[in-house]
């Protein structure tokens, strides 16, 4: 009983040297590791970013007025098409409406 245990232990310590060698094998092979990205993003000065800090773009007062002037007329267009397509409802109702009751009135003869 002893002898048959211990040749199976002898076949699992075979498979694992051969397993091993294998490995051994392909440790060689192995891609490198990327390094890992700084902390931080590039306008920091903290770990790994160089660069200078990014100065904050300013807009003129000339064109805040500009992009002011264009948000008012894009507003009025949407106010527009919206007061247009309301009129358009209320329209088409009223001739529906008007369409219902000369079907509801009684037949004269």
């Amino acid at each position: 009983m002893n002898s048959f245990i211990i040749a199976e232990i002898d076949t699992e310590i075979a498979r694992l040297q051969a397993a091993r060698q294998l490995l051994n094998e392909y440790a060689g092979t192995e891609t490198p590791k990327r390094k890992p990205r700084p902390f931080g993003n590039a306008t920091t000065s903290g770990f790994g970013g160089n660069r200078a800090r990014a100065s904050k773009r300013r807009l003129s007062p000339e064109a805040r007025e500009r992009i002011r002037q264009g948000q008012i007329k894009r507003w009025a267009a949407a106010k527009k098409a919206a007061e247009s397509s309301l009129a358009k409802k209320q329209v088409t109702s009223s001739k529906s409406a008007k369409k219902s009751a000369k079907r509801d009135l009684p037949i004269q003869k």
